[in-house]
């Protein structure tokens, strides 16, 4: 049997496209649906974009912003809503869509799920290996592909037992904007263009038989084999290349030249290193259970079951997506990572800034892919130059801004409308990032040379744009709540000054620039005084007369008390400020705050135009890892499960709105993302400059191991587990760093010559060395009567 934490697999073919199997090597990506007669792969190259008018920049935004904000400070959000909507907005609303590529079909002559037996299709987690195999009559027939990041390209080998001759039908499609052709006997051309603008693409897919023939007939090949058949595709576009079609033929000539098995060979050891670097137990299932497709496991969960060791499943899958979608090199992963079948896909499968694209990097380092935040670092870097010019046009400012939403060109100005799109803490937010894996990996030079610079100009912006009111007190905006909204007058209202989430993005990123530059050994900036001074003067947290956590600064009426967003607790996760303040009221009020979004969400809630609400995927995991820091493992873990049992396919990717039959079902990959870190929160913490070693274990996982997680500060953590309490585990610093070290119950903790006991909710404090490592266990001595 196949290892169960590491393998999703199904026993019929793929029907929707959000079944299928998606495998993929941070540029190409491939939807596998297995289906027998006609195979069906969708087929993804990550720069297929769609492009609007150069210069969305609106010069005439930064005549009426003051307008707007007088208006908010009369206490008349209303007439500055709709100055803000035709006036603060780029040119035109709307920035580029993310497309698909296109579709490989493969007919299989005499083969069809009628006739099948033994069907199953499979992904491999660890190897990177998707595998479709049924039997017709005595012959077993198996595929195998793959999305090689050593050669870039996608393999597909197909092989029957007892060398049983196929018969074969290759055809590449696009059904807009492309034209597929063959290009002698062995080769498909897929070539086009995304609009009228947009990127101009190609691709091509190069078919070696093993022991047989193929032909070009029409826009198909059609092959005759008896030996294994080997295809390999490759795509490009002139985001990169001035002469795509060029680079595909001389990536697949190179690969031909390889061969099938250094390729396959490479693929699997670079990509099982990656995957083995963290390894997750939640309990073991019945091999009753782990022996049934991954579909089955799912309605059991459904059903009222429990499965710890699918949900640990989910983890690894949700890491597969991160390395399927973002390699250094690459672009990011967008809302849908890399992963698409649609020409207009929700809300275009963009990056979208106000939660979204950070979610889909709150893995990269704890979870051991920290290559994989490069190209969010290299997205950030255009956007941060780009930013510089919207800022200067749209606020006069100095610094860099970003709004909801970039995309691929790093567009920056504002979009859409007032609800979600006039909102300019995007870019600080991002440049948070940077901030986050110098944290786990110590490293000065990045800090000085990648990260500080751009978190520099985030802040400037803040310094530039916020203005002091009559009080003295520093306002923030015109703004909003990402995509939250108030009643005012019994009408639906977005635009503020200051809600809670930018003030707390404020402050966090002043408090990373001046920790850079104390760390860096800078003081001559005034910028860092200017910052020193604005920080007593920002808006207070506040909490309302029913114990919870303001979202603005006013105790307004929620225009949707369920609302999916859950902005104003960032200060709790990703950020720790509300944790760390040193109120113990704001840690209650955060808890009441997230139980009210949460009691008010759901399927049979609605908003007051009367339809119904849904709860996005990545909603649960956001407010599990909340759950988390919180110290509400139950909590956490319910939120898990509701994201199992609502908002995941039969592939185990997670949707928004939820599946089933609802038609706006799209595919999100943040809520995969967002529960990897939701679930390595839960195991181990290492916010505000402490280790805290099984902080939010539930109750429905008794016994567990993790090993391999990174922590912030320098350490690696392998953690073991048994009745709720730790067992053992071991901490390494990866280099000479000063490790602080709580725990929830007695510890004993040993090293070289060093022995310590630890008293339940102390903090030990110990100097390493790189490559040091301690063991921790429980002190049984401390828990006997």
């Amino acid at each position: 049997m196949t290892d169960p934490i590491t393998t999703v697999w199904a026993d019929r073919p793929a029907g929707p496209w959000l079944d299928a199997a998606p495998l993929g090597n941070g540029r190409l990506g491939a939807m596998v649906f297995g289906r027998v007669y006609k195979e069906t792969i969708g087929l993804n190259e990550e720069t297929l974009w769609t492009r609007q008018a150069p210069g969305r920049l609106n010069p005439d935004a930064l005549d009426h912003l003051e307008e707007v904000r007088r208006l908010l400070r009369e206490g008349r959000p209303l007439d500055a809503q709709f100055l803000a909507e035709y006036s603060q907005f780029g040119r035109p609303h709307y920035q580029a869509t993310y497309q698909t590529l296109g579709t490989l079909k493969i007919l299989t002559q005499r083969h069809h799920e009628e006739w099948m037996t033994d069907y199953r299709r499979e992904t491999d987690l660890r190897s990177g290996l998707v595998t479709v195999s049924y039997t017709i009559g005595d012959v077993r027939h198996t595929r195998e592909i793959f999305a090689s990041a050593p050669d870039d390209v996608i393999v597909m080998r197909i092989s029957s037992s007892d060398d049983q001759p196929r018969d074969t039908a290759i055809n590449l499609f696009r059904k807009q904007d492309a034209i597929g052709t063959t290009d002698g006997d062995d080769t498909l051309h897929l070539v086009g263009q995304c609009g009228s603008r947009g990127t101009k693409f190609a691709s091509a897919l190069t078919v070696l038989p093993g022991d047989g023939t193929v032909e070009a007939v029409g826009d198909h090949l059609h092959v005759r084999d008896a030996g294994p058949t080997t295809l390999v595709f490759a795509a490009a576009s002139d985001f990169r290349h001035a002469d795509p079609l060029s680079v595909v033929h001389d990536t697949i000539d190179q690969a031909v030249r390889r061969g099938f098995d250094a390729i396959r060979d490479a693929h699997v050891t670079e990509h099982t290193e990656k995957m083995d670097r963290v390894r997750i137990r939640l309990g073991t299932a019945s091999p009753a259970v782990q022996d049934v497709p991954t579909a089955v496991r799912l309605q059991r969960l459904r059903d009222g079951g429990n499965d710890p060791e699918l949900l640990a499943t989910f983890f690894q899958f949700g890491r597969y997506l991160l390395l399927g979608s973002s390699r250094p090199g690459t672009l990011p992963a967008n809302l849908q990572g890399i992963w698409n079948d649609a020409y207009i896909p929700g809300w275009d499968s963009k990056y979208t800034i106000n939660i979204n694209t950070q979610m889909n990097y709150w893995p990269a380092e704890v979870a051991g892919l920290p290559e994989c935040h490069e190209p969010l670092f290299d997205l950030l870097d255009r956007v941060c130059e780009s930013g510089q010019r919207t800022a200067r046009v749209h606020y006069g400012c100095d610094g860099f801004v970003a709004h909801h939403n970039v995309d691929i060109w790093a567009d920056t100005a504002p979009l859409d409308n007032v609800n979600c799109g006039l909102w300019p803490l995007g870019g600080a937010w991002l440049a948070l990032h940077l901030w986050e894996q110098f944290e786990h990996s110590g490293d000065l030079g990045f800090l000085e040379r990648r990260a500080y610079p751009v978190l520099l100009e985030a802040a400037t912006f803040l310094l530039d744009f916020m203005f002091e009111d009559e009080t003295g007190t520093l306002q923030i905006g015109p703004t909003i709540s990402p995509e939250n909204a108030y009643a005012h007058e019994g009408v639906r209202v977005a635009v503020c000054l200051s809600s809670a989430m930018d003030v707390q993005l404020t402050r966090s990123t002043f408090d990373r620039v001046l920790r850079s530059a104390e760390l860096l050994g800078i003081d001559d900036d005034p910028r860092l005084d200017a910052m020193r001074a604005a920080l007593p003067k920002l808006p207070p947290h506040r909490i309302g007369d029913h114990g919870r956590l303001l979202e603005w600064q006013d105790d307004l009426e929620e225009w949707e008390p369920g609302h999916r967003h859950v902005s104003h607790l960032f200060g709790v996760f990703p950020d720790d400020q509300l944790l760390t303040d040193g109120d113990p009221s704001l840690v209650e009020a955060s808890k009441r705050a997230l139980e009210h979004r949460l009691d008010n969400s759901g399927l049979t809630s609605t908003d007051r135009s009367g339809a119904l609400r849904f709860t996005a995927g990545w909603t649960w995991a956001w407010s599990a890892a909340l759950w988390a820091r919180l110290d509400k493992p139950d909590e956490a873990a319910e939120c898990l499960r509701q994201a199992l049992i609502m908002n995941t396919t039969d592939s185990l990717l997670i949707t928004s709105p939820p599946g089933g039959t609802n038609p706006l079902t799209v595919f999100q990959i943040d809520g995969n993302l967002g529960s990897v870190a939701a679930i390595a929160e839960m195991v181990v913490q290492s916010h505000s400059g402490v280790v805290e070693l099984l902080p939010a274990i539930p109750e429905v996982w008794p016994t567990g191991a993790v090993d391999g997680l990174r922590l912030r500060g320098g350490f690696v953590a392998d953690v073991e587990w048994a009745e709720g309490s730790l067992v053992t585990a071991s901490l390494t610093a990866t280099r000479a760093a000063e490790l602080r070290l709580t725990a929830s119950q007695p510890l004993v903790v040993r090293g070289d010559g060093f022995d310590e006991h630890v008293a339940a909710g102390d903090v030990l404090t110990v100097p390493m060395t790189a490559d040091q490592t301690l063991t921790v266990t429980s002190d049984e001595t401390r828990t006997q009567p």
